[in-house]
């Protein structure tokens, strides 16, 4: 299959990462934190608001490469909700593996204070 991903493509991904990540952080995080409930279950509220906005628009960012429309959608929610995470994954402060085996913590490994 002769597909491309156009400019428009990347565009509604980010910008739909972007928005399920901003409502994600923005409204469902503080509640998270307030009843001291775990922060995994986050990702599958991010899928469920992705996959929300994914029907609600009948957004198929894997039209052109599979035929079936749920199971496009579905993907698309997939990637989405989970795309909000990989934003938030490349912000943690957790230190590399290289410091993974020493006392140090957050973003200074090199800190003489810790």
């Amino acid at each position: 299959m002769n597909y491309a991903i156009t400019d428009i493509d990347i565009e509604i991904y980010i910008g739909l990462v972007l928005l399920v990540n901003r409502i994600v952080a923005g409204f469902f995080t503080p509640i998270f934190d307030e009843l001291r409930l775990s922060k995994k279950w986050l990702m599958y509220v991010a899928w469920i608001l992705a996959a929300y906005i994914i029907f609600v628009t009948k957004l198929n960012l894997f039209a052109a490469i599979i035929p079936d429309p749920v199971v496009g959608r579905l993907l698309s929610a997939v990637a989405i909700g989970g795309g909000s995470s990989i934003l938030h994954d490349a912000s943690d402060n957790q230190p590399t593996n290289e410091y993974s085996g020493s006392n140090r913590v957050g973003s200074n490994p090199d800190a003489s204070d810790r």
